[in-house]
């Protein structure tokens, strides 16, 4: 649960650095807007092809989310070690 809420706190303050309201950022990153709210709200487990499509209409590794996260398990460590390699290519 605490991966999710820094997810989801990571994206709204990437959000709001560029100025995109949700409606915008879920229209460019084809989603639904209630999509959106719940991933901002951690509200619900997000698909690995929502993340990303909030990346790249934020114009952003997907790595990026997972960034703020404290002591982050043998597992999700591999997972962003993995997924920074693949937004490098």
């Amino acid at each position: 649960m605490e991966t999710m809420r820094t997810v989801a706190q990571t994206i709204l303050k990437f959000r709001k650095e560029i100025g995109l309201s949700q409606l915008k950022l879920a229209t460019e990153a084809d989603i639904a807007l209630k999509t959106l709210h719940a991933a901002e709200h951690a509200a619900s487990k997000l698909k690995l092809g929502t993340l990303e499509k909030i990346a790249g209409a934020l114009g952003v590794p997907i790595a990026r989310f997972f960034e703020g996260k404290k002591k982050a398990s043998p597992g999700l460590d591999a997972l962003i070690e993995l997924l920074t390699d693949c937004s490098q290519k």
